[in-house]
């Protein structure tokens, strides 16, 4: 097993985005067909970031969060799962503990400012 990056360009205007591509992770798997032949699968869809934006704490966050949670659904060993989290962040560090409480503290002080509006 290993992870691929798929890199998408956004369509629309790109002149008017901020980030011109994003990018996926993908759990895919080798094996070999019936004839013998190599072949490569999918297994699952890990996540996605913006590509050429600097990543801040809270979108390495979100994008942990939902790799996280489809890593548990899938019957890995510990070992296999700690290779493909390592794979993964070359690509997204995770934040510190530090910054991933100071941001959740701003989300949640927007949240309850929207909540007054």
């Amino acid at each position: 097993m290993f992870v691929r990056w798929k890199k998408r360009k956004l369509k629309g205007k790109w002149w008017d985005r901020d980030v011109k591509f994003s990018r996926y992770a993908y759990l895919v798997e080798s094996y070999r067909d019936k004839s013998g032949q190599p072949r490569q699968r999918y297994l699952s869809y890990l996540g996605s970031i913006g590509g050429d934006k600097q990543l801040s704490s809270w979108i390495a966050q979100e994008f942990w969060r939902s790799a996280r949670s489809k890593l548990d659904k899938l019957d890995l060993s510990n070992d296999q799962r700690k290779k493909i989290e390592s794979k993964l962040e070359e690509t997204v560090p995770h934040s510190s503990e530090a910054l991933i409480n100071y941001s959740e503290a701003l989300f949640n002080e927007a949240v309850e400012m929207a909540a007054d509006l």
